[in-house]
């Protein structure tokens, strides 16, 4: 595995001695690969807040949809069905 700048690889051993040191590099953005013979094991990220959860129904009242939504013209479906999109419809 390569290092980044802002990221550093420590054996299991290192991170015991240096977790407070691991935990404040964090706070720079460095993200620290911990590695349990010789391969990753785990990772100290920078925290980062979860998105919210979305809400159904927020935004109720502020969308509106036209009265034709609903409906396709004739012209569009003659489009799709018989020209310009490399298949034929079979009837």
């Amino acid at each position: 595995m390569v290092a980044t700048q802002k990221q550093k690889i420590r054996t299991m051993s290192e991170s015991e001695v240096k977790l407070p040191d691991l935990f404040d590099a964090t706070g720079f953005g460095c993200v620290t690969v911990i590695c349990r013979e010789g391969r990753p094991f785990a990772m100290v990220v920078p925290y980062s807040p979860l998105a919210r959860q979305r809400k159904p129904g927020s935004l109720k009242g502020r969308v509106r949809m036209a009265d034709d939504f609903d409906e396709t013209p004739e012209s569009v479906i003659a489009d799709f069905e018989n020209q310009g999109f490399g298949w034929e419809t079979s009837n």
